[in-house]
């Protein structure tokens, strides 16, 4: 019976939220936003309620059976109770977990404070029970599995008894060996597909599992790798974590799956294949599943139907697709990725850039103090692929809003692309009337703050070679003057197409009026100033024609790569100093 709706009450960070959950759920959002609390609460409902409705009277009736609690295990590990409640607010109203199931049928289970214990009771049961109807909603096994790290060295065997008890406290390490040899001999085919998996993620499989009751005091479990065996204790961390969880799973056979970040000790690289592999895993047992994670890599295998971003201040959440088609939409046409949503949710404010390539901008940055790209940053940086996408990532901060229920702060990072002076402020207008934001580059493009002489003097100092500043600048003309004809080409073509969104209203030229216009205002610019030339010139393209001067007067091998190595904080220009830094305190 799947879980349709979760409502928390006073839980923790919750005051009052409802989840609404599919058949596979990926619940992502900052630190402490309460995604671990959503799968303490579905275990802890199952914890409370099973075993604990009873049937008395003639004709029998459920009850449930309320009690006091002995211990915080059976909801969260923490070493105060108070701090189960919303704001530690115990002493006030009673604490109230509602599952939903599929058939939309209710249960509640409610603690309440008393004489310094926890009081459990579950009220309002649902008419007409039979003992079928409670083992089919109260009885179906789950699994919590917290972020695991290591296994034993040695491990002695465990009873079903013991390894029942150690796993509902999630210290599956401490019987992974056990419940690996009791699967072996209980389902042949299982081993089969969990070594398919690791030799899909590891290139290894499980060839030893072994265990004499009369001879053994501890259990061996060994690996295959490149021809040889080692013992699990001596994999990485990464493949005892996938190793244990798949054991689990494959002998438990649970009916919900809450796993807790399973990422934390893998490589980015098999990240993104976690999805693929626990939705299979999953659909193999017929269970729902629970994941929280902060990887980008793993959520970007999920679709926006299955990923819901957990916000302790709304009132009802559900998944990315189910709230808008848009997303969907823009999702499939790779204008925005699954990660990026969730990123946008949690931190509110948004850069968006032009390029894919963000990698000259991240080193601007890292100079600059980690301003822009880090987590903690207040920022997250979007790539728009093109500044054509930018009135569809506005709209997409739109919807977005509606669902975080708060404001979504957009800014455009757009190259200037060679736009001419006079049609600068008519642009920005433009802009602002559709909703977007725009603050332009000073120089042509991002490619154009490498074009700095004390930057390239210092890289080419690194290998060697002394160039003075003259030179360089020279070099720079140099290729502005063999760029010049492409240059003022450009500046055409981008006059031309602002030009063409621009209402009558605010200045919009006929086309050969433009076409003069921008003639006239090209040709007056300085072109011996190195300023004008970094700001009006393809910054691409001149740099790579300054450093093939550069190369074939000097023999020094400069590439683009060895610029941005060789950044720092004084080689970056004010303009973009300042923009950068402003961009994280608005």
């Amino acid at each position: 019976m799947k879980i349709k709706k979760l409502r928390v009450e006073r839980f923790r960070l919750f005051a009052d939220t409802t989840f609404e959950f599919g058949n596979v759920n990926l619940l992502v959002g900052p630190n402490n936003c309460g995604k671990t609390s959503v799968l303490h609460a579905i275990r802890a409902f199952f914890l409370l309620m099973h075993g604990h409705v009873r049937f008395e009277g003639n004709p029998p009736t459920a009850h449930y059976h309320k009690r006091f609690l002995t211990s915080l295990e059976e909801i969260v590990p923490v070493p105060d109770l108070n701090e189960l409640w919303y704001k530690q607010q115990s002493g006030k109203k009673p604490l109230k977990m509602t599952v939903t199931f599929e058939d939309d049928t209710n249960f509640s289970v409610i603690l309440r404070k008393q004489f310094g214990q926890i009081h459990v009771s579950a009220e309002d049961l649902p008419q007409g029970l039979t003992s079928e109807d409670v083992t089919r909603y109260l009885g179906s096994t789950f699994a919590y599995i917290p972020g695991l790290v290591g296994v034993l060295v040695e491990e002695p065997f465990a009873t079903t008894a013991r390894r029942i008890s150690l796993a509902t406290q999630g210290r599956y390490s401490e019987i992974f060996r056990s419940s690996l040899f009791q699967l072996k001999e209980r389902d042949a085919n299982a081993i089969e597909k969990i070594n398919q998996w690791l030799d899909n993620l590891f290139g290894v499989e499980v060839t030893t599992i072994s265990f004499d009751m009369e001879k053994d005091e501890f259990v061996t479990i060994k690996y295959l790798q490149e021809d040889a065996k080692y013992d699990v204790v001596s994999s990485g961390s990464g493949l005892q974590q996938i190793i244990q969880v798949l054991t689990y799973l494959y002998l438990t056979k649970p009916k919900y799956l809450l796993i807790d970040e399973p990422d934390a000790h893998l490589h980015s690289s098999l990240q993104a294949r976690l999805g693929d592999l626990f939705q299979k895993v999953a659909s193999d047992l017929n269970a729902q599943l629970f994941i929280s994670t902060h990887s980008l890599d793993l959520i970007d295998s999920f679709s926006t139907e299955q990923v819901l971003i957990v916000n302790s201040t709304k009132k009802n959440i559900r998944s990315l697709g189910s709230d808008s088609d848009l997303i969907e939409a823009m999702v499939k046409a790779g204008v925005v990725d699954i990660s990026s949503i969730s990123r946008i949710l949690t931190s509110k404010r948004i850069v968006v850039i032009e390029d894919k390539d963000q990698s000259i901008l991240k080193a601007i940055d890292k100079s600059l103090g980690n301003l822009l790209f880090p987590s903690k940053s207040p920022c997250y940086v979007l790539s728009s692929m093109g500044a054509s996408n930018f009135p569809a990532v506005a709209e997409i901060g739109k919807v977005l809003s509606v669902l975080s229920a708060s404001k979504i702060k957009i800014t455009f990072i757009q190259d200037r692309d060679g736009m001419p002076d006079f049609i600068v402020e008519n642009f920005r207008k433009s802009q602002e009337k559709h909703g977007i934001k725009v603050k332009l580059l000073g120089r042509h493009e991002i490619e154009s703050y490498l074009i700095e002489p004390s930057l390239i003097r210092k890289a080419a100092k690194r290998a060697d070679h002394i160039i003075s500043t003259k030179s360089i600048e020279k070099a720079i003309l140099a290729a502005a003057n063999s760029l010049r004809a492409e240059a003022q080409r450009m500046c055409l073509l981008t006059a031309r197409n602002i030009n063409r969104r621009l209402p009558k209203k605010l200045g919009k030229y006929k086309d050969k009026e433009l076409e003069i216009k921008v003639y006239e205002w090209f040709d007056q610019l300085d072109l011996t100033s190195l300023n004008v030339v970094r700001n009006v010139f393809p910054g691409k393209e001149l740099l790579k024609r300054t450093l093939i001067n550069l190369n074939n007067k000097y023999n020094i091998g400069l590439t683009r790569e060895k610029l941005v190595a060789a950044l720092i904080k004084k080689h970056i220009a004010s303009d973009l100093q300042d923009m950068i830094i402003k961009l994280t305190k608005e």
